[in-house]
């Protein structure tokens, strides 16, 4: 199951076309943290435990949109 981190389709789907475009071969093992500002997101992914890369998308108002935790690690898949 795939987890819904937005609400907002458009960003949902960027934010997972994001991820998954990854050289992490099992994809129960994405982890990922998120990073909300007043206009910034950032996307941090992570193999495990090992950090993979990080990206940003500028969002007004992005801790808005967010379904998941700010600052928390999250599984994509449950």
């Amino acid at each position: 199951i795939l987890k819904i981190i937005s609400m907002d389709i458009n960003l949902n789907f960027e934010i997972i076309k994001y991820v998954l475009n990854t050289k992490i071969i099992d994809l129960e093992d994405i982890r990922l943290l998120f990073e909300a500002d007043n206009d910034t997101l950032l996307i941090n992914v992570f193999d495990k435990e090992i950090f993979e890369k990080q990206g940003k998308k500028e969002i007004e108002n992005a801790k808005k949109y967010l379904e998941v935790r700010n600052r928390r690690i999250i599984k994509l898949f449950n």
